[in-house]
């Protein structure tokens, strides 16, 4: 299939996570706050710098054009960017929010490259650059590209599968051109995004590390960078027929070339809240195809593909921040020890993470996100597409079960002190049941029948006792 594309969104999200112990948090952000863009390194326009804004500030930069391409109305709950607000006193952190949202802003452009399709060259510009970051250790960054000419849906396709690769090292498909002052001319050299990106948030000097990376050596120096970047994509292409509009949103949601094909049960997995109109949520990305129909055609050329930049953008991000703070804290699981009786050094841990796991599933987990139907249902698909549900009951089971562990070592304990304390008693008791017969013996009485049944009730209980203890002590062994 090789289309014409009326409109697009071509953006990418890389995940990383960072050390939140000693203010990691406050240090992060305070590396993007109020930082000028001077970074010789790669070489950032020096009029850029990031500003902390708030979510919705972070799309003021775009340009759509025309009249009818304007920023469209938000239709999200309004309370949900305020879990990127600043507070209200500049002067102090707002603890409620669950993180902070960065965009640099610019009047110049970030990247200029040229991408090489077989014999034709596709040029490109990014000018909208962003980064969120949370207090539970994780964040995302952001970018968006424009292509400079008109490209068919086989060369977007193509341009998806390799753009996604940052670690891309061992061929010069994307090139970045400069101008030399000094020779006058244009000059072109290989452009790896994935050290371009660990340079521009310096994941060195902050700790930050991505969830996929790959060490790259350059002049001796080690950098982690991402290895891929999760897609968020849409395509407003011409008259199509349903199995071509399904392969395309397979493939751009994906990175996927031609040589994959979709599999046959794709439709029962995608959302398709209108006849023209299919989204598709998977690990990889969020795509939406948009087939014109000629009567709405400037909707979705314009306003639809606003409302997707802004609420559908929103809602992916918030999936995101869901998912991989599951995966954040299974890692952190991780950190605990493998032996059971070495868990009790760390119990302030796992109670920290018991809450911070708790805190989450309070602040985060929401079960409506609009106003809109259809956009409630988005979230819901995504949810479900993303086993959200399943890594939160592995979650909660992985820490119910390691503290079910310690409590039951607690419950040993105490099983093993009272059986100690309980032999102590029998036997003090059994020594008092003697004096008892010693005394009546003494004085005359004849209790032959009561001292047998007193002396058989005591050393049944104490055979039992030492029976108990021997069997604590066997087991305790054993455990170790």
């Amino acid at each position: 299939m090789n289309k014409v594309i009326h409109s697009y969104v071509s953006r990418y999200v890389v995940p990383f996570y960072f050390d939140c112990e000693k203010n990691g948090y406050e240090r992060t952000c305070k590396n993007f706050k109020n930082t000028a863009g001077d970074n010789q390194v790669i070489r950032l326009p020096k009029d850029g710098k990031w500003i902390e804004a708030g979510f919705w500030e972070n799309y003021r930069s775009i340009n759509y054009g025309t009249d009818e391409n304007l920023q469209a109305e938000m239709d999200l709950y309004s309370y949900l960017p305020s879990i990127y607000a600043e507070p209200d006193d500049k002067t102090k952190t707002d603890i409620k929010n669950l993180g902070k949202s960065f965009v640099y802003k610019t009047n110049g452009i970030l990247f200029d490259l040229e991408y090489k399709y077989g014999e034709k060259s596709i040029p490109l510009v990014c000018k909208d650059l962003g980064v969120i970051v949370y207090r539970s250790g994780i964040g995302f960054l952001w970018y968006e590209i424009k292509f400079r000419n008109e490209i068919s849906t086989e060369e977007y396709v193509a341009f998806q599968h390799d753009f996604k690769e940052l670690a891309r090292t061992h061929d010069d498909k994307f090139v970045k051109k400069e101008f030399n002052q000094e020779k006058k001319e244009i000059l072109y050299e290989q452009f790896v995004l994935g050290e371009w990106l660990s340079n521009l948030i310096s994941s060195e000097s902050t700790g930050i590390r991505f969830w996929a990376e790959r060490i790259s050596k350059n002049e001796d120096i080690m950098l982690h960078i991402p290895d891929k970047a999760l897609l968020f994509q849409y395509i407003f292409i011409e008259e199509a027929t349903d199995q071509e509009a399904k392969n395309l949103l397979f493939h751009v949601t994906n990175g996927y070339n031609e040589k994959y094909n979709p599999p046959a049960n794709m439709e029962g997995n995608t959302y398709s809240p209108f006849g023209n109109t299919s989204f598709y949520v998977t690990k990889a990305g969020m795509g939406c195809v948009v087939i014109n129909e000629k009567s709405n055609e400037r909707f979705f050329d314009g306003q639809f593909r606003g409302k997707y930049i802004r609420d559908y953008f929103f809602i992916y991000i918030l999936l995101l921040y869901q998912s991989f703070s599951c995966t954040h804290c299974s890692k952190l699981l991780t950190n605990l020890p493998a032996d059971e009786n070495k868990m009790a050094k760390y119990l302030s841990k796992l109670e920290i993470l018991s809450e911070q796991i708790n805190l989450f599933l309070v602040k985060s987990l929401f079960e409506s996100v609009s106003n809109v139907h259809h956009q409630n249902g988005l979230y819901r698909y995504g949810k479900t597409e993303l086993c959200i549900k399943d890594d939160i009951q592995s979650l909660t089971i992985g820490v119910d079960a390691l503290k079910n562990i310690e409590r039951e070592k607690s419950e040993r304990k105490i099983s093993f002190a009272l059986t100690v304390f309980g032999f102590i008693v029998v036997v003090s008791a059994w020594i008092d049941g003697l004096n008892l017969v010693d005394w009546f013996n003494n004085n005359g009485s004849i209790i032959s029948l009561w001292h047998i049944v007193i002396s058989m009730s005591i050393v049944l209980s104490a055979v039992y006792l030492i029976y108990v203890l021997w069997k604590e002590i066997k087991n305790t062994v054993i455990r170790s």
